[in-house]
């Protein structure tokens, strides 16, 4: 992290208005599919039981969150507890030494670097919103082993830090 903070104060002293910029508003980022590189797989290249299980219920294998919506409850129900535990083994096994984590991580510790040296003394003006379309959590637990406040919002329930 000190190289990365020695950089961003060399940009900053060579562009002086930097700061101000910096500190006069909100930084937004929208993360999608992809961010995560290989830490975790997506629905075309993983999830191989949840696909095959809906093969089993007549679905082609294909499109997961699609398939999913077409089962009766009572399939529905099996092939989410497939789903959910096929989740769950990937969530327990990304590694955060891989590149793809790593690079995240020091984005965001470099983007809250910056907001800290612009210095801006209005609590409302250091906002970042990062706003993720990816079902796993690496984002969330980036942000929470870095200390970061947070708040998570999904369908089913909101999730603090503080």
């Amino acid at each position: 992290m000190g190289d990365s903070i020695d950089s961003i104060n060399s940009f900053i002293d060579s562009n002086p208005n930097f700061k101000n910029i910096i500190a006069s508003g909100y930084i937004n980022f929208l993360f999608g599919a992809g961010l995560n590189g290989s830490s975790f797989p997506n629905f075309r290249t993983g999830f191989n039981q949840t696909k095959k299980a809906l093969q089993d219920y007549g679905e082609k294998g294909e499109s997961i969150e699609n398939e999913l919506s077409n089962l009766d409850d009572s399939c529905y129900d099996e092939a989410t507890e497939i789903l959910v535990s096929e989740y769950n083994t990937y969530s327990s096994s990304i590694d955060p030494k891989s590149e793809s984590v790593v690079n995240l991580k020091n984005l965001l510790n470099s983007v809250y670097g910056l907001i800290d040296i612009a210095e801006n003394r209005q609590p409302y003006m250091k906002k970042i919103n990062i706003f993720t379309l990816n079902y796993d959590r690496i984002v969330e637990n980036i942000l929470d082993e870095s200390g970061y406040l947070f708040h998570s919002i999904t369908a089913d329930k909101l999730l603090k830090r503080q």
